[in-house]
């Protein structure tokens, strides 16, 4: 899934896709199928790992070279956090046992 957010008043494509994913879980050196554990444990790592590839796929440079960088932006920047999560959270997987029969 690849969105664009606004930060620092600039737009950055933004990719939960698999690349993603595995990026995130390799970093947080977890399985795929912990996936859900590792966000708990780490969520700006995933957001960064998102921009990454979001940057790769539209070949456009980010200002915040590693996770530590784009939290310490962060602090600073809780608006723009909450949107990131909220596009974190709307690219999860829906759990399909919620819908009703």
């Amino acid at each position: 899934m690849r969105e664009r957010i606004q930060l620092n008043g600039k737009k950055y494509d933004i990719n939960f896709g698999m690349a993603c994913l595995s990026k995130f879980c390799q970093l947080m050196k977890m399985p795929m199928s912990k996936l859900v554990e590792a966000i708990d444990y780490g969520p700006i790592q995933l957001i960064h790992c998102a921009l990454v590839e979001g940057s790769r796929k539209s070949k456009k440079e980010l200002p915040w070279e590693s996770w530590e960088d784009l939290s310490d932006y962060f602090d600073d920047n809780e608006k723009e956090l909450e949107e990131a999560v909220g596009l974190m959270i709307e690219s999860l997987p829906k759990d399909k046992s919620d819908k009703k029969k």
